[in-house]
């Protein structure tokens, strides 16, 4: 993965490439995924090691020039999903380690009623969750567009820290826009009819 990586970084952006390290980055966190389900990370001293390796080497190609954002942004020439790169191997690491570190207090939290209820809410529209989120971004941004302004946060480059502040801003748009969809677009129960039939989602 990394001699791949390291190799193709100087080609410029665009050339096709065999998906070497589609395969490669992707077979990180899943085999890790594997791994903790096995209950071969269940101590804390392996999730401290994946969070100290994996701050490493963020540390190491952000050290090397690559890009620091994890998918594409405006004023980048290249994307480090297209195809992954290191950095996203090693923002995997970090975040399984993290992840499997503050596991302990979530187990905690998601004993309370609230926090639970809200959890299995979410984790019901996971899926459209997952499949909307980026067509609200996108339409979000191209409607922001029309009034022939850019708007910071969501058409310009991401700079400096004034950027950033703009996109915190913009969550709120974004998650209400993405709320209203995902609940509209549930299935309906349609009524059984008069004289027998089963209930049906459309």
């Amino acid at each position: 993965m990394a001699g791949a990586d390291l190799a193709v970084r100087p080609l410029p952006a665009g050339v096709w490439l065999p998906p070497v390290t589609v395969l490669a980055a992707w077979a990180v966190p899943y085999l890790l995924g594997l791994a903790h389900a096995d209950g071969r990370l269940s101590r804390r001293r392996d999730a401290r090691w994946l969070a100290y390796t994996g701050a490493v080497g963020l540390a190491a190609v952000l050290a090397l020039g690559y890009p620091a954002s994890a998918v594409g942004v405006p004023g980048e020439g290249r994307s480090n999903l297209d195809p992954p790169s290191l950095l996203v191997v090693a923002l995997a690491v970090t975040q399984t380690g993290l992840g499997l570190l503050a596991r302990p207090t979530l187990v905690r939290l998601l004993s309370r009623p609230l926090p639970r209820r809200l959890t299995g809410e979410i984790n019901r529209h996971a899926v459209r969750v997952y499949l909307w989120h980026q067509p609200v971004l996108v339409a979000v941004v191209v409607l922001a567009a029309h009034g022939g302004t850019a708007l910071p946060g969501l058409h310009t480059v991401p700079d400096d820290s004034r950027w950033l502040l703009a996109r915190i801003g913009w969550l709120p748009v974004l998650t209400a826009v993405l709320v209203l969809l995902v609940r509209r677009g549930g299935p309906r129960l349609a009524t059984a009819p008069v004289g027998g039939g089963s209930v049906v989602d459309r």
